[in-house]
């Protein structure tokens, strides 16, 4: 069944960065980091934006059939196992939206060509800011959503992904099937990694009774989230 795509416009010029978000990614406790890490962020950071390509979209699958004993949804005859954590989270879902957002290949050829020059930090800062980048695009793609389908007494859950909260990251490949192929300039591998690599996908639910937590990052067995470095 081919579904309706909607795109969101993303200017790079929205897009930012919190210093230290980037401090606390590198695993530096409060006031602990070099002064020469913090400057080398703050250079990098004023040069992140020309280095971003925004490209985010979504479709949305109404009627979701949710099991939170099986862990599982199925939209339009198609199961997502996505584990009991994100299940319990959804179980109120009138309609289900299912999202892509990619910031572009650029920022990746600006990290490796910082490797090449044997400049790590700066290659590794580059890496975490894309990382920081690609999730404030998709925090602005879920404003976007919520926008745009949001009616009556609706509310939007957050958003999941594969691989986090138990979610096998393999289920990519249903995710993807419902979209055209290489939708916002996105590919998947047999291997579900995503190209470019700082892209993220991810359901979210609407429904009037849907609740939005906090991520319950202590149930959660994902140690590399970025929810729980920026905490």
């Amino acid at each position: 069944m081919k579904h309706k795509t909607h795109t969101a416009t993303i200017d790079p010029g929205s897009i930012h960065i919190n210093e230290e978000n980037v401090i606390a990614y590198m695993g530096y406790k409060e006031k602990t980091y070099p002064q020469p890490v913090f400057e080398s962020i703050t250079a990098l950071s004023g040069q992140l934006h020309s280095h971003l390509n925004i490209h985010a979209g979504w479709i949305k699958c109404p009627h979701p059939v949710v099991d939170v004993s099986a862990g599982s949804i199925v939209c339009e005859e198609r199961q997502f196992n996505c584990g009991k954590i994100i299940v319990h989270d959804l179980k109120e879902s009138e309609e289900l939206i299912l999202f892509l957002a990619t910031i572009g290949s650029k920022i990746q050829e600006w990290s490796d060509e910082k490797m090449k020059q044997n400049d790590l930090l700066a290659a590794y800062i580059i890496d975490i800011l894309g990382s920081i980048a690609v999730e404030s695009a998709v925090d602005i793609l879920h404003s976007n959503i919520l926008e745009k389908n949001i009616k009556n007494k609706q509310k939007l859950s957050n958003r999941y992904s594969p691989g986090y909260c138990g979610w096998n990251v393999e289920e990519q490949h249903n995710l993807f099937s419902f979209f055209p192929e290489g939708f916002c300039g996105i590919t998947l591998t047999d291997s579900a990694l995503m190209l470019p690599v700082k892209s993220i996908s991810g359901i979210i639910g609407i429904g009037e009774f849907i609740k939005k937590r906090e991520y319950r990052c202590g149930i959660c067995s994902q140690k590399d989230c970025i929810m729980r470095k920026k905490k």
